[in-house]
């Protein structure tokens, strides 16, 4: 998504918008109205291409990649970045030997703009569905990585094969479960084995977990050495700190499950880092954080390219369901949200 540089700053008082997520809402995002938060014109909105600079400079840690992937000069990437640190009054960007880095403001700022520009997107897409003519919508509540990585191409042959549309909540899925249960949402999706026992559950599909590092980190490629060289135990997994996503996430319930099975009784080491969106887990370990353990679909683009290298867990593989939710009350699913489910499984279980 390439955005337009924004326009001059105007004369007036600007209003302060601050997007945050917070633990009283479940991990909801919400925005709040404070003297402290991102000054801006009306809203953080306007600021959205400086926001998707941050987060594509996060991911390439090149100013120069960043400028290729948006289509803009170095001095005008540089430019936005200055920009939004002025608004933000600190600074998001550090240069080290390494590149471009993220500082732990522009981690957390950078994660949540791309939580943002996902919600574009998905704003696009639903818009898109809904063009020429009425259709059912089924309301849908799901975990962010179905949100960003499945989602957006069930929602194609939805229309393709039935005609119909969809709309989705992003959210973690202990979240997902209150939002099936309140009666607005028709379908939940989820990762987290621990299902509620009030929800009726069918699965639709399968996901694996993989640890990744950033390329200068020892466990990856070409410094790994002794016990390590073949790969890490997942004794020494579950005893490192990892960069994670928040209680509640599926994914970390997924991993935290998956040692407690396998190895019981093992503790777990607690985070190094906790964040509340993917993308921000992504941005902390390519700027060296530590690692991380992330579903396949999240990483793929980001190993290809180079930015992460996935660790081999010795004689271990981390696979996990996805599992659709619906209340009981809608035992008998609408004809739309059969149609969504079906498409969820078609594609879930050839992938």
């Amino acid at each position: 998504m390439n955005s337009s540089a924004p326009s001059s700053e105007r004369q007036h008082q600007p209003k302060v918008t601050t997007i945050e997520r917070s633990a009283t809402n479940n991990g909801c995002a919400h925005t709040n109205s404070n003297s402290g938060g991102l000054a801006v014109e009306t809203s953080a909105i306007h600021y959205v291409p400086l926001l998707e600079t941050l987060s594509v400079l996060g991911q390439s840690q090149s100013i120069s990649q960043a400028a290729d992937r948006l289509n803009m000069t170095q001095q005008a990437v540089s430019a936005r970045i200055k920009r939004l640190e002025r608004s933000v009054g600190q600074q998001l960007v550090s240069r080290t030997r390494f590149g471009s880095v993220l500082t732990p403001a522009g981690v957390t700022l950078a994660g949540m703009a791309e939580e943002l520009l996902g919600v574009v997107e998905r704003i696009d897409t639903t818009m898109g569905s809904l063009r020429g003519g009425d259709h059912a919508v089924v309301r849908v509540a799901a975990s962010l990585t179905v949100t960003e990585y499945l989602f957006p191409r069930w929602l194609v042959q939805l229309r393709e094969l039935f005609g119909d549309a969809a709309a989705v909540t992003a959210a973690n899925s202990s979240t997902v479960f209150e939002l099936v249960r309140s009666g607005g949402h028709n379908l939940g999706f989820v990762e987290t084995p621990d299902l509620p026992g009030d929800l009726r559950s069918r699965k639709v599909s399968r996901d694996e977990l993989v640890l990744v590092v950033a390329p200068s980190h020892p466990w990856a490629s070409g410094h790994r050495t002794g016990a390590d060289a073949e790969g890490v135990s997942l004794a020494r997994l579950a005893a490192t700190p990892l960069v994670t996503r928040e209680i509640g996430s599926g994914t970390r319930l997924s991993y935290e499950r998956m040692v407690q099975s396998r190895l019981p009784g093992t503790a777990i080491a607690p985070p190094a880092l906790e964040l509340p969106t993917n993308a921000a887990v992504k941005t902390a370990v390519i700027g060296g954080t530590g690692p991380a353990v992330l579903s396949v679909l999240i990483v793929r683009d980001d190993i290809e390219s180079g930015r992460m290298q996935v660790i081999p867990i010795k004689n271990t593989r981390l696979i996990r369901n996805i599992t659709a939710v619906w209340s009981p009350r809608n035992n008998a699913l609408t004809e739309p949200a059969r149609h969504l489910l079906e498409v969820a499984e078609r594609r879930g279980f050839r992938r």
